[in-house]
């Protein structure tokens, strides 16, 4: 129920007016801190004893692969700030999918562990990044007249990203993994 609240919270944060070059300050401000976010919810499942520190699993191998995308999302960033071009907009593009994509697979497979509070908050925690990314990914990408509308009205500040990420925490009782 409550991550259903942070899906239905996160879309209401979507307002209209989302230019081009918007999309890409988005993207230049949600990279450090979706990566932030993303941190802070590794360090509650390590506190939890969910995800154990140096034991081989698939949890901590997400956590390996979601560092690594959102490394992959701020160096696309960077190299389309330096030159930019229709192919490095591609390539931050991607890098927002995959991000999403493998944020999601973690919130995925920690669902096979036993649905206690730390998860809980972790899975409403990655969905907040996940929807923002997706947000993002759609206000930048060409698109069909269909999904033109959509990502015409996708921007996400900051700030409202915090507040929600923020309140899905303290909503759980984590308040010392707020960003």
């Amino acid at each position: 129920m409550k991550i259903l609240l942070v899906a239905v919270l996160s879309l209401a944060l979507v307002v209209s007016g989302c230019s081009f070059s918007s999309g890409i300050a988005q993207v230049e401000k949600y990279a450090p801190i979706g990566l932030n976010a993303f941190s802070q919810v590794v360090a509650l499942l390590l506190e939890a004893g969910v995800i154990k520190a140096g034991v081989a699993s698939n949890l901590n191998d997400g956590v390996a692969k979601g560092t690594a995308v959102l490394a992959d999302l701020q160096a696309a960033l960077t190299a389309y700030q330096a030159n930019p071009s229709p192919d490095k907009l591609t390539a931050v593009i991607n890098a927002l999918n995959a991000a999403s994509a493998t944020l999601g697979q973690f919130a995925a497979d920690l669902g096979v562990n036993p649905a206690g509070n730390a998860v809980v908050a972790a899975q409403a925690g990655l969905l907040v990044i996940t929807t923002t990314l997706s947000s993002i990914s759609a206000a930048l990408s060409p698109s069909t007249p269909v999904v033109a509308k959509a990502a015409k009205a996708s921007k996400i500040s900051a700030k409202d990203f915090k507040k929600q990420f923020n309140a899905v925490m303290l909503a759980h009782g984590y308040a010392k993994h707020t960003i």
